[in-house]
């Protein structure tokens, strides 16, 4: 099977290439779980690329949002990134793309899904479903495949060169038996937002309720899937008792060893939900629960609603209340909480982490007045922070995954004190949060950043376009506007918290402020 996929990669390879010259050698192929204890290898990559492509949600198992092999953006470079081609879909995207041997794969909200030519931003093809469902959860590309799980519960398998439906997995029950075609009044089934992950040749998702009485749900909360048939292999139920109750809004990730980490959302209330609001650690072969941990409290819709990230034996997630979570993934423990701003704030979506620092995209902070984008160190420390502020069309502050690549953050977010010309993406210097480069777009940028040696990729919500990045040896835009803080102005755009917390080198447990 394997020379068969991989004959199939070199004819994609005949007539694709990456934007800028950097794309990965072709569709990659899934692999067997890693067996080594250094960081987990991302299996949805051949081994055989020399530059990493970015073909799922968090870029690898770990959920790390790290693409460490390009070397095309660097900081040398970033400040004249500019579009060299802007994609018009449909409508606006909340996902990230993914991108494979050329080839950059889109949803949109509105239900329809691309391939685009990486280098020239042309379409290949267009999959649109039979029914008039939209796309939240990201693209997923492995063996020749693209999966495409929908915000109303179908979940489509369509070739990589073709756009054709391969397979479809049956739609998932919230309450009742399977529920298949159109929802109709008083039905209910799973449904999808967070993003499908591989790993050891099996196909794993989190499912939520579609319609949202108290966004609850009673079964197949967790399931593993096989690639390659419409098969369930296996299903986790987290309410014991089989009442509605939590659901799964995030992705899987996992450690060097193989195991599962899942976060899960709110227990609605039910007093038999005992795995609401928590991390979870999974066996991913038999998805049993080998330790659960409450996050946060459950009230005011706190619960884990962002991907978590594994790093340095610990499991790092944000929740809705506004604190950063890391728990000890060998016994669950909490080992330490942390809050950046003084009104808190809402983590809706992924963390990133280069093995050094976190990354948390912040969406509201609870007096809803901003949003904010904030580093911590692993030992929960904040390194710098910024408070961003709140397109007033959509009320919400950061909701893009961040992406890091070869010690920049990418992220995107709305200025504050601005009047014009507030949305964008910007990329910062991941330890000292100078900021390194903005472009303006008119509308938010809501989806997840990926960055490949190909460009730099990044959607908007209000309007169709998809833009692809690549440094053009010239300054582009970098509209500075004063930039409201919570802490101490230090180096350019950082801002570092010694007024309100003090700073611990990774290296050691020595207290002072942060020296960039």
């Amino acid at each position: 099977m394997k020379s068969s996929l991989r004959l199939s990669v070199a004819l994609v390879a005949l007539f694709l290439a990456a934007c800028g010259g950097g794309g990965g050698s072709g569709v990659p192929l899934v692999s067997n779980a890693p067996t080594s204890t250094a960081a987990p290898p991302n299996p949805n990559v051949d081994s055989s690329d020399t530059a990493a492509d970015w073909t799922s949600s968090r870029y690898d198992p770990s959920g790390s949002g790290d693409n460490t092999l390009q070397t095309s953006i660097t900081e040398a470079n970033v400040g004249s990134l500019a579009p060299v081609w802007e994609f018009n879909g449909t409508v606006g995207a909340y996902s990230s793309v993914a991108v494979s041997g050329g080839v950059v794969y889109r949803t949109e909200q509105g239900g329809n899904t691309y391939a685009i030519n990486e280098t020239t931003g042309t379409q290949i093809w267009n999959f649109a479903p039979p029914a008039n469902e939209g796309f939240i959860p990201s693209p997923l590309v492995a063996g020749g495949l693209v999966y495409f799980p929908s915000d109303t519960g179908d979940f489509y398998v369509v070739g990589a060169q073709t756009g054709q439906e391969m397979f479809s997995y049956p739609a998932q029950s919230g309450w009742g038996p399977l529920i298949t075609g159109p929802i109709q009044t008083g039905q209910y089934r799973g449904h999808y937002r967070g993003s499908p992950v591989m790993y050891g040749g099996t196909l794993y998702m989190g499912s939520s309720n579609h319609q949202e009485p108290g966004e609850c749900i009673e079964g197949a909360q967790v399931l593993a899937l096989d690639p390659l048939t419409p098969t369930t292999l296996a299903t986790a139920t987290l309410t014991p008792n089989q009442t509605e109750g939590v659901g799964v809004w995030s992705s899987p990730v996992f450690d060097a060893s193989g195991n599962m980490y899942v976060a899960t959302g709110n227990s609605c209330g039910v007093t038999d939900a005992p795995y609401g609001d928590s991390l979870l650690r999974m066996d991913p072969k038999t998805l049993s629960i080998v330790w659960n941990t409450p996050g946060p409290m459950d009230e005011n819709n706190w619960d884990f609603g962002a991907t978590p990230v594994v790093v340095n034996g610990e499991v790092i997630d944000g929740a809705k209340d506004g604190y950063l979570y890391a728990f000890d993934t060998s016994s669950g423990q909490l080992v330490w909480k942390q809050s950046p701003f003084p009104s808190s704030g809402m983590v809706f979506n992924g963390v990133a982490t280069d093995g050094k620092y976190v990354a948390v995209p912040y969406g509201l902070s609870t007096d809803t007045t901003h949003g904010g984008i904030a580093v911590f160190d692993l030992h929960g420390n904040v390194v710098w922070s910024l408070v961003t502020g709140i397109d007033p069309n959509y009320e919400k502050g950061v909701l893009s995954p961040p992406a890091i690549s070869q010690g920049m953050l990418f992220v995107g977010y709305t200025q504050p004190n601005c009047t014009s010309n507030c949305d964008g993406l910007g990329a910062f210097d991941l330890a000292t949060g100078k900021r390194l480069w903005w472009y303006s777009t008119p509308t938010p940028i809501f989806g997840g950043i990926v960055v490949v040696s190909g460009g730099v990729f990044a959607s908007e919500i209000g309007n169709p376009k998809l833009y692809c990045f690549l440094p053009s040896g010239s300054s582009s835009q970098t509209v500075r506007r004063p930039l409201q803080t919570y802490g101490t102005h230090r180096a350019g755009f950082a801002y570092f918290h010694t007024p309100w917390l003090t700073h611990r080198e990774v290296e050691g447990d020595n207290v002072g402020p942060f020296r960039p």
